[in-house]
């Protein structure tokens, strides 16, 4: 008997990859919104903090076209801005949709952007030195991102 053949692709459909986007920020933004809540202190993450967002990550094609819209919607000398830093090799070592230290398109921020930047800090094996941006907090955290 042969085996049987492999499943056909899925057909990718645009409204539904949407909705699944939209549920999946609002669980990850709901999960850590409870994470706030539960551990207070212990979360470095605040408004104006942008430690984590001195990366540069892929995304989803979805998410880039969210992205490109949002950028749309912005004033012709923010976008300007962004190309600048997306193009400057000194820049390199952030993302370009940050700006004045804020994320220029934060309420279509990536996933990889929701769930990374929740730095929270845990407790250290005795001796252990304080690490990252949640160490400024407690003298015996260590960084967990």
């Amino acid at each position: 008997m042969s085996p049987a053949p492999p499943p056909a692709p899925r057909q990718r459909d645009p409204q539904t990859a949407g909705r699944t986007l939209e549920i999946l920020r609002t669980r990850l933004d709901e999960h850590f919104r409870l994470a706030v809540l539960r551990e207070g202190d212990e979360i470095a993450c605040g408004s104006g903090c942008s430690s984590c967002c001195h990366r540069r990550f892929g995304v989803f094609e979805l998410e880039a076209d969210r992205i490109r819209g949002a950028l749309s919607r912005l004033p012709a000398e923010v976008r300007a801005r962004v190309r600048a830093q997306a193009s400057d090799p000194s820049h390199q070592d952030r993302c370009a949709l940050l700006l004045d230290g804020r994320c220029s398109v934060y309420e279509q921020r990536p996933l990889i952007c929701r769930a990374h930047g929740l730095p929270l800090a845990i407790a250290a094996s005795p001796g252990a030195a304080p690490d990252g941006p949640a160490a400024s907090g407690s003298p015996n955290a260590l960084s967990v991102s």
